[in-house]
């Protein structure tokens, strides 16, 4: 598999006396080590820039700018950030990089929506790979190292150098906020099961928001120490019902998934575990809670106990263990 990484580092231009706002981008490969993209047949760079037009106010990606914080020094700044990301591209050099990869994450980046997302992000970087085997499509995550973030994904068809399907965690705007909040309230209590789930909804209080990481909406609400999370997805606008949880047994069921890992984890730590399961197929794990923190931990086939360790996740301890 060929990995590829991308640097995107974004200018917004101020052209014309009007104050037209043109967002221009220069995508310089980067990788451990990489070849600039594309080069003519005469070994000549030739620095590929992008103009990405503004989008609508409605889709709220790019910010506005004044044009007076566009100074010349600030220019001249990111002109000279483009031209050290290319000598660092044309200083190395490595015959493992995929052509095809990194076409993958330019078409991606060169998506309105998606440009104007990584426009946040200057040091965002891509990590494109082949999805399936007919060599054409490749799948491509983006990342910021700075913000610690995932910023999203695509799916790209590099023979038609088409991005057939994307995804980034961008903010609402207001306007589709307000319009997808009023269909989602609308929804919910109107909703059989959660009005059952209520009873009297005037004891309710409720707070409705976007999730932008899911691009899913949650109502959330409380009576005195009560609490219900309501899941609503949209599809084709049309929203759906996708969960109703209590919050408090939910953070207890995983709270007391988290408590069966560690055992496993420690259990694994018992001595003669490996020679116990070695050169053995289809074992499973049981683990039951024997105190507290305690707990019992089996490995068997379906008609013999390999190993058995009991352990204490509080003291990180194997208490007992035999097989």
């Amino acid at each position: 598999m060929k990995r590829t990484l991308f640097v995107m580092l974004t200018l917004f231009l101020l052209a014309g006396c009007g104050g037209k706002q043109l967002v221009w981008v220069d995508v310089a490969e980067v990788s451990e080590t990489a070849v600039p993209q594309p080069i003519a047949p005469e070994e000549e760079v030739v620095i590929a820039a992008t103009a990405v037009p503004t989008t609508s106010a409605d889709d709220g990606m790019m910010a506005e700018m004044d044009g007076g914080m566009m100074g010349g020094g600030v220019v001249d700044t990111a002109v000279s950030q483009i031209q050290e990301s290319l000598d660092e591209a044309l200083a190395q050099d490595d015959d493992d990089v995929s052509d095809e990869a990194a076409r993958a994450i330019q078409l991606l980046a060169e998506e309105p929506e998606v440009a104007g997302w990584l426009a946040s992000y200057p040091d965002w970087t891509g990590d494109a790979w082949l999805e399936g085997e007919d060599g054409l499509h490749y799948h491509v995550d983006l990342y910021s190292a700075a913000a610690d973030e995932w910023l999203g994904w695509g799916y790209v068809n590099v023979a038609d150098g088409v991005v057939e399907d994307f995804f980034v965690p961008r903010e609402l705007t207001a306007e589709e906020f307000q319009t997808g909040r009023e269909m989602v309230e609308a929804f919910v209590f109107s909703d059989e099961e959660v009005l059952a789930r209520l009873g009297n909804v005037d004891d309710w209080s409720y707070d409705t928001w976007y999730n932008r990481w899911d691009a899913n909406w949650q109502v959330w609400f409380w009576y005195g120490l009560e609490e219900l999370a309501v899941t609503v997805n949209i599809w084709e606008d049309e929203p759906y019902l996708d969960s109703i949880t209590n919050p408090a047994e939910f953070e207890a069921e995983e709270a007391a998934e988290n408590s069966k890992n560690q055992a496993i984890e420690l259990a694994w730590q018992a001595e003669g575990i490996d020679q116990a399961v070695a050169g053995v197929d289809n074992w499973q794990t049981y683990v039951a809670q024997q105190g507290d923190t305690v707990w019992a931990v089996t490995f068997a086939t379906e008609d013999r106990e390999l190993f058995y360790a009991l352990v204490d996740i509080g003291s990180w301890t194997v208490l007992e263990s035999s097989n």
